[in-house]
């Protein structure tokens, strides 16, 4: 039984409901009991008004006093009907003497004689406001309210407070005041605002701009804290203080059906008088909330944190932004002291569980606006997603804040970053993860700015954020190695054939000279020249080994053209390099054989050319018939029962004939990948439905302006003139220096582009010539352009050696150019065809298409198609329009292969996007390009002779010369080996590759990979919202057992107390201890990147107790008090509010409410 409600059991209006009177002796007669005579004679003068008026008014006047006490309903009616005449008179005219006794006026009278200090009496006073007010109607408080019992009671509590301080602080004029006297008087003052409020016209008279008493309850709780030898009445009054307060807070605010009642909600009205209060005592406003969260009493820790709960929970209405209204009032709470008091409440919880189902609450609340503020951060990486964006951003918030010295100077330190790539990345990410730590260092609020920050991140989250930084560049970097290695690669194949047919060149040229030895008739061989480089290796390990022997010249072996191997038996063989052909054999001048079978002096014999077509077709049948028939290695296709029409792949114009499909090809091995529940599947998903799509087209012209050309004197081409003076001046060369260094042929002083541009500005060989022979007066009268050409065509053959000038310097450029298509072309050739993931895709898109295609009645099994399919899976889309069948084939492959081959296209096709953007036709042009640059310099260095002593040419190209060849050399082979892989690949496959195109080719397929890579990332988001949809559950559900009831719309009111009855503040201490705090919130998806998830799992919820009880107290120490003509009470020790009845009748507690039971009060009447 709490104290507002107990305390009506000793209300003065419990006399009109007296117990039994003993009986009377005979002996007694009425003049022995005087006092009774008066009684008697009083009551009757009160009644004798009331028994003139008429049964329905005498009913009106019973059912207010009722009502009154809070009786209603079924009980009211039943007194109603029940009771008799006299005995209503009665109750009325007993209410009505005791609202003459306790009159609001008169107790407002009292309270003004203390406020102008004309009474002393500050304990009587303050009990019996605390008692009157515990125990009346709510219609005697609205009377109280009304003659402004409200202001009243503040202005007694601010002596009050004015005398404690006194005392404490030494005042002469208080020496003889006892302490306790005064605190005591104000706790009565606190639990007089208590029940005064604790109903609505308390609240509305309360609840004004005007209002003090939030004012002065802050002001006692700084007089009630700084105390060091603390004392129980003093402990009882802060908590009785900070509990009041949280429930100040909570009232008000929004748009409500009581609304009415509040000028200023109680969250404004908290905050504007902390804000007062810490002003005027110099302290940080929340300093006397956060002082009472290291009290020495867990309620006292409890209520200081449900405070700080509710002054969150009430900071904003606004759902977008609350959570940033929220942690601004949290950082200034930590900076107020609360980060000191966290270790302390951390201990309390332990021993507390009401302590830590608070504390469960303010953490479940800052861990939510924490990834409210995480959300935050991966939109604004969405919005300012450029350096500039977010340059501007930031100087416009620094902008006039003062913070533009520090801005400045952090920009200032960044340019002392050194130079170098490496150590540049190291150092920026450093500081990311330190600004990090900063920003998202804390849970739900600002660091402590106080003191020295010390960074707390672990080792896990350095290693996420480096390799969420270093992500993009690490890729790169591999895909560059990737591309080295393979180029290495490609090229030592390409080599391995070059030494091998030198090796058997010499091993030739052995022969014949073993020949001439034996024969000195037959003619000496020619040397043999060899001019490829040493192998890259350390030539010292094997410098002592002796060169193995030779073996003897092979009799009869055959000469080898350079076509392609044989395919592999099995599509998961590896498929090396073509062999490099033997030497030739002796006396044989046949055509081209195969290579000869290992072990063997021969070989077979060449395999016959494949049949034209199929045998005539027998008498009686179509050409149509004979052109399809299937060969005996080809599986007849299984039929499929289609029960309605399906679409189908559209694939028709890319279906194989059989009969040109070869033994060792691909799809003779083609199986069934899939079982026929499988396929009902498909038969379920790919029922047929027409859609059409306009296609619409758009242009657009264009044209050029031409541009008038001028004339001048030597050189014509005014275009010419002008590209050769912006060569001039831009290099910043003088005309000797242009001299010496082609001369000389000095790369460092020429750069290629301005080579380039000069090759093709120079004029024709006549103008070169007329320029080269003017004397020296009329070239100082030309134009610079001229003066130019006239100084570098003082070289003979300036063009020609300008051309092998550029080519010596951009011979890596063009060698790059080429190789790595070439390399990524042989590789995509062998990742295509050794993947074991691909060739199980193709099994089942042919299986599938063949079972759609067989609703219709023109259906022709399918044995192979070209791989242009693979793009068009896409465009067959299910019933329902919201996948694809690519996407159900990705499902299969995940369950036939159990995740196995799922991304197989994203981890065996790592070379097919380059091999997509390779071009045959540029290749070509590069190595032919590069074979005439060679044989141009070849010719050149035959003829050329020196044109004067400083003249390089010979020095720098005969060198350059040999190892162009041998690259060129190189760049040939590897462009066989493609051909060769290319050649083997469309046999494999079974596809015309004059028709079927290599570029079309690997552009099916890297689009393919694509349409792959898009629609298994949609089918994995879909699976992670259905995980969230799963797991997804309210934090701290638990704890809000009882806060279900509570869960409205915001604004709306939470409140169910009645407007005729008390129990306003019972029902909010109530919700705020049981967790109705704790807010639904709308789900968010999580963060995309590693920061962000490390953001949010940097920081742990401090506070993690498993108990979820309710909050529930011990009863403190109570004695018995017993008054003149009633029944004894249980009175509590240290809050002195009646917490129950010493006797047994337990039939006539009150509710939690305040009022007498409803079952009470017949009780009662009945044995009168």
């Amino acid at each position: 039984m709490d104290s507002s409600s107990s305390g009506r059991l000793r209300s003065p209006s419990w006399r009109l409901l007296p117990n039994r009177k003993p009986k009377l002796k005979h002996s007694e007669s009425l003049s022995t009991r005087p006092n009774d005579v008066y009684k008697l004679s009083e009551m009757a003068l009160e009644e004798a008004p009331l028994k003139e008026l008429s049964d329905v008014e005498i009913d009106k006047l019973f059912r207010d006093v009722m009502m009154d006490l809070n009786v209603t309903g079924d009980k009211l009616e039943q007194n109603c009907n029940s009771m008799r005449r006299d005995m209503k008179i009665r109750v009325i005219a007993q209410s009505k003497k005791t609202e003459a006794k306790n009159s609001p006026v008169d107790l407002c009278h009292k309270m003004q004689m203390l406020k102008e200090g004309k009474s002393h009496k500050f304990v009587e006073v303050t009990e019996k406001v605390r008692v009157t007010l515990q125990s009346e109607s709510v219609s005697w408080i609205e009377q109280f309210g009304r003659a402004g019992g409200a202001r009243l009671l503040e202005d007694v509590m601010r002596r009050l407070i004015e005398t404690l301080e006194a005392i404490r602080a030494g005042d002469l004029r208080y020496s003889e005041v006892p302490e306790d006297k005064i605190i005591s008087a104000l706790y009565d003052a606190v639990q007089g605002a208590r029940s005064f409020i604790n109903a609505w016209p308390g609240i509305k008279a309360t609840f004004k701009t005007d209002s003090k008493l939030s004012y002065r309850l802050i002001q006692g709780l700084y007089v009630t804290n700084p105390r060091e030898n603390q004392s129980d009445l003093n402990d009882g009054l802060c908590f009785q203080i900070i509990k009041l307060l949280s429930v100040i807070c909570f009232l008000g605010g929004g748009e409500s059906e009581d609304s009415e009642y509040f000028e200023i909600s109680g969250h404004a009205m908290i905050m504007r008088d902390l804000t007062i209060v810490g002003a005027e005592r110099r302290v940080p406003r929340f300093a006397c909330i956060t002082k009472c969260l290291t009290h020495r009493r867990a309620d006292v820790v409890k209520c200081g944190i449900n405070v700080v709960n509710v002054l969150l929970s009430k900071a904003d209405d606004s759902v977008e932004t609350d959570w940033i209204v929220r942690m601004h009032y949290r950082s200034e709470f930590m900076r107020s002291g609360m980060r000191d008091a966290i270790p302390y409440i951390e201990r309390m919880c332990e021993e507390s569980p009401e302590v830590a189902n608070a504390y469960k609450v303010f953490e479940a609340e800052r861990r939510a606006d924490y990834e409210d503020f995480v959300a935050r951060y991966e939109n604004l990486k969405g919005t300012y997603d450029s350096v500039d964006d977010c340059i501007e951003m930031v100087r416009r918030k620094v902008e006039g804040t003062g913070c533009e010295a520090s801005y400045l100077s952090l920009f200032q330190h960044l340019l002392l970053i050194g130079d170098d790539r490496h150590p540049m990345i190291s150092y920026f990410r450093l500081i990311e993860s330190c600004v990090s730590e900063i920003v998202f260092g804390d849970v739900g609020c600002d660091p402590d700015f106080g003191n020295k920050f010390v960074f707390q991140t672990s080792i896990g989250d350095i290693l996420d954020q480096l390799d969420e930084s270093a992500g993009v560049d690490l890729s790169e970097h591999m895909n560059k190695r990737l591309e080295q290695a393979t180029l290495a690669k490609q090229e030592a194949v390409a080599k391995q054939t070059q030494y091998y047919e030198k090796i058997e060149e010499l091993k030739n040229e052995v022969f014949q000279l073993r020949a001439h030895i034996t024969d000195s008739s037959k003619p000496v061989p020619p040397e043999t020249v060899c001019a490829l480089p040493p192998p890259a290796i350390d030539s010292t390990a094997i410098a002592g080994r002796p060169p193995p022997p030779l073996p003897p010249p092979p009799s009869g072996l055959p000469r080898v053209t350079g076509g392609p191997p044989p395919p592999p038996s099995h599509p998961g063989v590896s498929v090396g390099p073509p062999p490099p052909p033997p030497f030739p054999s002796l006396g044989s001048t046949s055509g081209p054989r195969a290579p000869p079978t290992l072990g063997k002096a021969g070989g077979p014999g060449p395999r016959p050319p494949p049949s034209v077509g199929p045998p005539p077709p027998p008498p009686g049948l179509s050409a149509a018939a004979a052109q399809h028939e299937v060969p005996d290695y080809l599986k007849k296709r299984k039929k499929y029962k289609t029960d309605v029409p399906m679409k189908k792949i559209a694939w028709n114009a890319a279906v194989i004939n059989p009969c040109k499909v070869e033994k060792d090809s691909f799809w003779v091995s083609a199986k069934d990948q899939l079982e026929d529940d499988d396929l009902i599947k498909f038969q379920e998903k790919f029922a047929k439905r027409t859609s059409s799509h306009g296609p619409y087209s758009c242009g657009s012209l264009s044209s050029r302006a031409t541009r008038k050309m001028k004339t001048a004197t030597v050189i014509t081409d005014e275009k010419i003139l002008k590209t050769l003076g912006i060569i001039q001046a831009s290099c910043k060369l003088s005309l000797s220096e242009w001299h010496r260094g082609l001369l000389e042929i000095d790369e460092s002083v020429l750069p290629v582009s301005a080579l380039q541009q000069l090759r093709s500005a120079l004029p024709p060989v006549d103008q070169i010539k007329q320029l080269k022979g003017i004397d020296q007066k009329t070239f100082d009268e030309m134009v610079e352009a001229e003066q130019f050409i006239g100084t570098i065509g003082q070289i003979n053959g300036i063009a020609l050696r300008l051309d092998m000038i550029i080519f010596k310097m951009r011979l890596n450029e063009m060698l790059s150019d080429v190789k790595p298509g070439i390399a990524a072309l042989i590789e995509s050739c062998d990742e295509i065809r050794k993947s074991r993931g691909f060739s199980i895709f193709l099994h089942m898109v042919l299986q599938v298409g063949n079972m759609m295609s067989q609703s219709c009645k023109a259906h022709k099994d399918t044995y192979a198609f070209e791989l242009s399919v693979l793009t068009k899976l896409r465009d067959t889309k299910d019933r329902e329009n919201s996948h694809t069948l690519l996407h159900e084939l990705i499902e299969m492959v995940r369950r036939k292969s159990k995740g196995r081959y799922t991304t197989f296209p994203l981890d065996d096709f790592g070379h097919i996007p380059t091999a997509a953007r390779t071009n045959e036709k540029v290749l070509i042009q590069g190595i032919n390009q590069l074979k005439e640059c060679v044989n141009k310099l070849e010719n050149c260095l035959k003829t050329y002779t020196k044109q004067s002593e400083r003249d390089g040419f010979l020095e720098k190209f005969f060198p350059f010369l040999t190892e162009a060849k041998s690259e060129v050399e190189t760049v040939q082979n590897m462009h066989k080996m493609m051909i060769a892989k290319w050649t083997s690949l469309s046999k494999y496959y079974s596809f015309d590759s004059t028709k079927y195109k290599m570029e079309a080719f690997f552009s099916d397929v890297k689009t393919f990979r694509d349409q792959y890579e898009a629609c298994y990332k949609e089918l994995e988001a879909e699976k992670e919202r259905e995980e969230r949809e799963k797991t997804k559950r309210r934090p701290f559900a638990v704890l809000t057992n009882c806060s279900a009831n509570f869960a409205v719309p915001a604004g709306a009111s939470i409140i169910r107390t009645d407007k005729t009855s008390t129990g306003v503040v019972d029902e909010i201490e109530m919700i705020i201890d049981t967790g109705g705090l704790l807010r639904g919130r709308i789900p968010r998806n999580g963060p995309k990147t590693a920061r962000g998830r490390n953001a949010l799992q940097r920081k742990k919820p401090r506070a993690d107790v498993a108990d979820d009880s309710t909050p529930t107290f011990q009863r403190p120490g109570s004695y018995n008090v017993r008054r003149k003509g009633q029944t004894m009470v249980q009175v509590c020790e240290e809050t002195r509010t009646i917490i129950g009845r010493a006797d047994q009748d337990s039939h006539l507690s009150s509710p939690a409410c305040g009022s007498f039971s409803k079952d009470a009060i017949p009780a009662r009447l009945n044995a009168l």
